[in-house]
């Protein structure tokens, strides 16, 4: 496999399940399990899918487009579930196989919508959706009744019944940045949650026409997009990636900011008169 995608590992340990993404993202690709600790990959009959996952029984469950199917696990009887609202992922099985959850895309409202449906194809309803600047995205099974989900950067726990009891939880947020995580995961019979968190920066660089490289200039800052002064003396930048505005000098020194969340900027110019603060413009949203 020229690009293989670890997307979930069998309840019993023995196997993961991986898709070659070499196609590019939205394309269906052919579905493998991997036998551990090694072994040769192994297709699974014809399916193919953009994501997948397993029952605790061992059944694969996986998505084509739109829609949601589940197949016996030596590949047999694949057979649709559902049809989901817009472009389907990360379908997940909650630990007693009781209960599906997955993230849809909306074309038409420009969102990711969280779902939950029965095993077999009953009772599809959201559970949840972000907003354009905040989307929910894929989520995991607790081993309660909750979800670790993600808005935005941070991870919350999230309900995942509309039962009269669940009207009672409220989501509850777990992290409050400044990483952005992802890849979450709980041990068994464990209250610890792992998960990556990264911290993203932006570089401005410079070409150096001797070296015929690009050289780092300014490492204190971390920019979106940039404006320098007519005279050279003064930048503005618009940060990444919060997007607030700063100006500092060309030297690094002097570094103020001049607009705070929940307010973001973008494309900063510096008017010729270059005077501070008043002759500096931006887009704001």
């Amino acid at each position: 496999m020229p690009d293989p995608q670890i997307e979930a590992i069998a309840p019993d340990g023995s196997s993961l399940l991986v898709f070659d993404t070499s196609s590019g993202p939205g394309y269906l690709n052919p579905i493998r399990k991997v036998p551990v600790p090694s072994g040769e990959p192994r297709r699974l009959g014809t399916l193919e899918g953009q994501d997948g996952g397993f029952f605790p029984d061992g059944r694969v469950i996986f998505v084509k487009r739109a829609d949601i199917y589940v197949a016996d696990k030596d590949a047999s009887n694949p057979h649709k579930l559902v049809t989901t609202p817009g472009t389907a992922w990360c379908p997940r099985v909650s630990p007693d196989g009781r209960r599906i959850v997955v993230l849809s895309y909306l074309v038409q409202q420009n969102a990711l919508s969280l779902a939950e449906v029965a095993p077999d194809g009953s009772g599809y309803h959201e559970i949840a959706r972000g907003s354009e600047s905040n989307q929910v995205q894929c989520s995991y099974w607790s081993h309660g009744k909750w979800l670790f989900s993600r808005f935005g950067s941070d991870i919350w726990l999230l309900p995942a019944s509309n039962g009269v009891l669940a009207r009672t939880r409220k989501p509850i947020q777990l992290t409050h940045g400044p990483l952005n995580y992802w890849a979450f995961h709980q041990l068994a019979m464990d209250n610890v949650l792992f998960a990556i968190g990264a911290k993203k920066r932006g570089e401005l660089v410079r070409y150096d026409a001797k070296s015929k490289q690009f050289l780092p200039m300014l490492p204190s800052i971390s920019p979106m997009s940039v404006s320098f002064s007519r005279d050279g003396q003064w930048v503005a930048y618009s940060s990444y990636p919060d997007r607030t505005l700063w100006r500092v000098r060309a030297d690094g020194t002097d570094k103020r900011q001049l607009i705070y969340p929940p307010m973001e900027a973008v494309y900063p110019s510096i008017s010729p008169g270059g005077r501070w603060p008043t002759e500096i413009k931006a887009n704001y949203s």
